[in-house]
């Protein structure tokens, strides 16, 4: 495969980040050359804002701490019906050399069935579902207690004889779902929600005797449905918190992928 000055691709190292053209393909490696745009390099600072915004990392002297590489992950998405180029600073965890008893990866999702249990609960409760998108969802999780050390990206500026010590489980990382799952799990049972037992991913809430709403997660796609008390007492604070920072709130979510009359309503 040639880039588009014929020269053959050097996928380790002359490819930095990868980029999903939708008008094209549903995968298209492209090479650095392509994405020197104004557009990319600002989408790489929002993402480095937001790294900050949420204190992802501190910065430490390099004393020679086994450190991994980043990779810039860029992508098209549609926003108010236009393409925006998309960055994300992603850690290589495969650098970390550990094995699967080193650490648990394991984190619970949402299965096909849950989502059809979900639906048939917000039917029968004449509920509205809905949906919550979160900013920056991995950024958001809790601090880990293993340490890990980054190799900051040229775009930081300069960081010359630094190194990036996480804070949290980003993007990469072998455990990273798992670390955000419990952040949203705890969250949820401090506000007086209930885990399904043997659905790990599903929590309800009652007020007194009454069944007021019900939440799934799936990763960092959040469904519920729920009274006006729940929307309240769980939602808003949902919302209001410092912990959970929310991009916006729908009546849909892209990880239902079943036919539903309410996305018609």
């Amino acid at each position: 495969i040639e880039d588009e000055e014929g020269k053959a691709i050097d996928w380790k190292n002359g490819v930095s980040e990868w980029v999903t053209d939708s008008e094209e393909s549903d995968e298209l490696f492209v090479c650095v050359a392509r994405l020197d745009t104004k557009q990319i390099k600002d989408a790489k600072q929002r993402e480095l804002d937001t790294w900050k915004e949420f204190k992802v990392t501190t910065e430490v002297p390099d004393r020679g701490q086994h450190a991994l590489s980043l990779r810039w992950v860029c992508t098209e998405k549609i926003s108010d019906g236009i393409y925006k180029p998309k960055a994300r600073l992603v850690a290589r965890g495969f650098e970390e050399n550990l094995s699967d008893s080193d650490i648990r990866v394991d984190s619970p999702t949402a299965s096909k069935p849950i989502i059809k249990i979900f639906f048939g609960i917000i039917a029968t409760h004449s509920w509205q579902s809905r949906s919550i998108d979160i900013k920056a969802a991995f950024l958001q999780g809790t601090s880990f207690e293993r340490e890990v050390f980054l190799k900051p990206p040229k775009e930081a500026g300069n960081t010359e004889g630094k190194l990036w010590k996480l804070n949290k489980a980003v993007y990469g990382l072998n455990d990273a779902s798992r670390v955000w799952y419990f952040t949203v799990r705890n969250f949820l049972l401090n506000l007086g929600c209930t885990q399904v037992r043997s659905e790990p991913a599903m929590f309800y809430w009652y007020k007194g005797n009454k069944f007021c709403g019900i939440f799934v997660m799936h990763v960092d796609d959040f469904l519920w449905g729920g009274s006006i008390e729940f929307e309240s007492s769980v939602i808003e604070e949902i919302k209001r918190s410092s912990k959970l920072v929310v991009r916006k709130l729908g009546h849909l979510s892209m990880l239902v992928l079943i036919y539903s009359k309410q996305m018609m309503a």
